[in-house]
């Protein structure tokens, strides 16, 4: 009977590490992955506000057309003098 206790152990598999037993490569392998993704999102961000910051110099430098109305083509609709 004792002795299919200690079969029983030693065919299970080994357990996982715990957060704290990381080791330092693992921790240092996390960290270099973290930071490559944090700058490669800081790229991203910057790409785009510079499309945002064009997008407005776009917006700011065309005409604007003041006071016109768009042309309704509803047939029932007459036209007023």
């Amino acid at each position: 009977m004792n002795k299919q206790r200690v079969q029983t152990t030693m065919n299970q598999p080994p357990r996982q590490r715990s957060g704290a037993a990381l080791t330092a490569a693992q921790t240092t392998g996390a960290c270099d992955q973290l930071l490559a993704e944090l700058q490669a999102r800081r790229i991203r961000l910057r790409q785009l506000l510079q499309l945002v910051q064009l997008e407005a110099i776009r917006l700011s430098a065309a005409p604007v057309r003041g006071g016109q109305r768009p042309q309704c083509i509803n047939p029932r609709l007459k036209r007023s003098a």
